[in-house]
């Protein structure tokens, strides 16, 4: 029902298509095609987090730089997240309710 609705709002389609790519920046650099969505920022800081508690020693090198780089990703990425739910998705939730499709609703 939703398809037959979406091929005569292209519109509708193409706007929905922009925001699955909004959300994409979240995701990791090169992803699986096919692989579902993920936070890569926030499962890096995950790992490094494990990595960290889980040593008898201080942190290697590499852990260190890769904390660095999380450091430099996460303030921007934060602003961009803020942005996708204080005004990419409601713009899009709009145009949705206009093409008569259903609005996109985060869990919080």
């Amino acid at each position: 029902k939703l398809k037959a609705r979406a091929a005569e709002r292209p519109d509708a389609t193409e706007n929905l298509e922009a925001f699955v790519q909004t959300l994409a920046q979240f995701g990791p650099p090169h992803p699986r095609p096919g692989a579902p969505p993920s936070l890569f920022v926030f499962e890096t800081t995950v790992r490094l987090f494990n990595e960290i508690q889980g040593a008898d020693a201080g942190p290697s090198a590499a852990v260190k730089d890769a904390v660095a780089d999380v450091e430099k990703k996460v303030g921007p990425l934060i602003q961009a997240w803020r942005k996708l739910l204080d005004s990419d998705l409601p713009a899009l939730n709009q145009q949705l309710k206009q093409a008569g499709f259903p609005e996109i609703h985060p869990v919080r």
